[in-house]
């Protein structure tokens, strides 16, 4: 081999190794990008959270709800429950007592025509024995049912 073969044979292992540098720093970039993409994937982004509550059925509620607030807030959150009540077994206030009779009133002897009234505007055929279903499941949804009877 004579010295232009050398040479040659250099510059072209050179412009290989230039090849080989190009295409190891393409390929480190597109790891860092990848890198990154997981990286925002496994973050807990939350982009927009929406509540039907229209289409929850609630047949009994107690406790508190809590929208919006994470375990470390409760933690700083006030009671604004209500104030305790004397220590007397079934105690209600006269107020509450009088709204609750009448409430339980007006759902018996109203309720059923009021059921019929929007079943008739809707179109909806409804069996004798709906609106008392209907206003049983109501009454389960109220707090004092066993004042309603």
């Amino acid at each position: 081999m004579n010295n232009n073969d050398w040479s040659k044979y250099i510059y072209d292992l050179h412009e290989h190794m230039k090849q080989q540098e190009n295409l190891i720093q393409t390929l480190m970039s597109r790891v860092n990008q990848l890198e990154d993409s997981l990286q925002a994937a496994k973050s807990n982004k939350i982009e927009k959270v929406e509540y039907h509550f229209d289409q929850l059925k609630i047949e009994h509620l107690d406790g508190t709800l809590h929208i919006g607030l994470s375990p470390q807030d409760l933690a700083n959150l006030e009671d604004t429950g209500f104030p305790n009540q004397p220590d007397i077994p079934n105690y209600q206030p006269p107020l509450k007592q009088t709204l609750q009779s009448e409430l339980g009133n007006y759902l018996h002897e109203t309720g059923p025509s009021i059921i019929r009234q929007l079943a008739r505007e809707h179109s909806v055929n409804l069996n004798d024995g709906y609106p008392s279903v209907l206003i049983q499941d109501i009454e389960k949804q109220l707090p004092w049912t066993d004042c309603l009877s």
